[in-house]
């Protein structure tokens, strides 16, 4: 298994997470959607959550994905919408109406 982020912050947490769990099957690489081909490489199974929609030109990044999945192969892809958004933007509201506030101690406030 391949873990790929272009943010090393979300890697670290990544990797900090599967050890605390002692997951050891798992490869971490920096990289960027573009030039995922360049790993050369192709996966039966991938899995894109919250990424493409923040895209300029999300095709590009579709093909990309496509390129380096395998014949037969699954891609699983999450993309955010405010209509998917639209009970955590009234939580959000909520919370900040009640003057909880957006750490983690203003969310234990209860």
């Amino acid at each position: 298994m391949l873990a790929i982020d272009l943010s090393r912050d979300s890697l670290a947490y990544a990797i900090r997470k599967t050890r605390e769990r002692a997951v050891s099957s798992i490869e971490y690489t920096q990289a960027d959607l573009l030039k995922l081909g360049s790993l050369d490489r192709q996966f039966d199974l991938l899995e894109a959550g919250g990424v493409l929609h923040h895209l300029a030109d999300p095709w590009i990044k579709w093909r990309t994905l496509l390129s380096i999945l395998r014949p037969g192969g699954f891609m699983f892809v999450g993309l955010y919408s405010s209509i998917a958004r639209q009970q955590l933007v009234g939580l959000r509201g909520s919370i900040s109406a009640q003057g909880y506030g957006t750490t983690a101690e203003g969310a234990r406030t209860s």
